[in-house]
């Protein structure tokens, strides 16, 4: 039984020699040579890069598909928050409400549900509270009675 392929989106880096991709499993960019297939969008399957243990990329690699120009256009509107690892979890399952809050604990444990549920494996506790600060109109508090981490301007989608 043969396993499916794979398909990251990447894009050219500056000096379009190279693509970079980013890899859902280790968390890094994977860089490749920018090829004549990968340019006229035709599959070119490449080896993985990653460092993770628990990847599937290891054993079926991946393609490479160049984005499109509004998701290049979206980067450079919206700036490096469209690069942002959890940024397909906050479009499905969170909003921006200044006057909503909720805990560390509850919008940690979503994520891991939702990165099971999308075959990604997911970021450490610390380094989702640090990206999930980066989203616009997010703020963190300690609550002093509970002793919990609070975020603030979030409501979860129900």
């Amino acid at each position: 039984m043969s396993k499916e392929i794979p398909v990251l989106k990447c894009h050219t880096t500056a000096e379009r020699i190279h693509v970079k991709a980013w890899c859902p499993f280790c968390h890094e960019w994977h860089y490749h040579r920018f090829t004549d297939d990968i340019a006229a969008h035709r599959k070119s399957h490449r080896v993985e890069h990653c460092t993770s243990d628990g990847s599937p990329f290891r054993e079926t690699g991946y393609y490479l598909k160049l984005m499109n120009e509004d998701e290049i256009q979206e980067i450079a509107e919206v700036g490096p928050i469209a690069l942002n690892p959890i940024l397909e979890f906050w479009r499905e399952k969170c909003e921006s409400r200044p006057e909503c809050d909720v805990t560390g604990r509850e919008i940690f444990d979503l994520y891991k549900e939702w990165s099971r549920e999308n075959s990604q494996r997911p970021l450490s506790r610390n380094r989702f509270g640090n990206e999930l600060f980066k989203m616009p109109g997010v703020s963190k508090k300690l609550d002093s009675r509970t002793r919990r981490v609070i975020y603030t301007g979030v409501r979860l989608r129900p």
